[in-house]
């Protein structure tokens, strides 16, 4: 659904924050340019990345499961036009 979605406007919205132990929450927000990326080679390619980047190791069950729908997946490319940081 917002892959489609993205496919009529191009564009999209993000925030991203985070609050670390100890110190005020901090982030970004911003708006960008989004391209889908129909290609399954492209989007496993990607998915192995972020698999090995985010959990480490590509033989867990979580891994092989997330690695199996890559085939059916979409790579979302973001492309910043506006960006704000905060810091409370």
């Amino acid at each position: 659904v917002k892959a489609r979605s993205l496919r009529k406007t191009h564009v999209a919205y993000f925030v991203i924050d985070i609050a670390p132990e100890g110190s005020p929450p901090l982030g970004v927000r911003g708006k960008c340019n989004a391209k889908v990326i129909d290609d399954p080679a492209f989007a496993a390619k990607i998915t192995a990345h972020n698999i090995e980047r985010y959990l480490g190791s590509p033989k867990s069950r979580a891994a092989k499961k997330i690695m199996a729908m890559a085939k059916d997946s979409s790579v979302i490319e973001l492309v910043p036009t506006y960006m704000a940081s905060w810091k409370y």
